[in-house]
């Protein structure tokens, strides 16, 4: 798991005026979760997305049910959506 030095700068990176002072880590991957939604929905080009009720960690940080997920975000790019598509944690957009 990330740790939240690592978790504030993403989220900041995100959003410069979000405030992660005195949150918990847990605290932390929800609001980059959701930072991370905002940001796939205003980018939205299809594809795939996380499955309700999943998550996933990939290069963008922790992405709930909901998230659009590319390839590019996997390291093991197409492949590895394929194997998550077959697992049920990823579905078609």
């Amino acid at each position: 798991m990330a740790s939240n030095a690592e978790l504030k700068a993403k989220i900041l990176a995100l959003d410069a005026e979000s405030e992660v002072e005195g949150l918990s880590n847990k605290d932390l991957v929800t609001m980059l979760s959701a930072l991370n939604t905002i940001d796939d929905i205003e980018s939205a080009d299809a594809g795939y997305t996380v499955a309700d009720g999943k998550s996933l960690t990939t290069k963008r940080g922790i992405l709930g049910d909901g998230a659009q997920i590319k390839a590019e975000d996997l390291a093991g790019g197409q492949e590895a959506i394929d194997a998550f598509l077959k697992s049920g944690h990823v579905v078609k957009a």
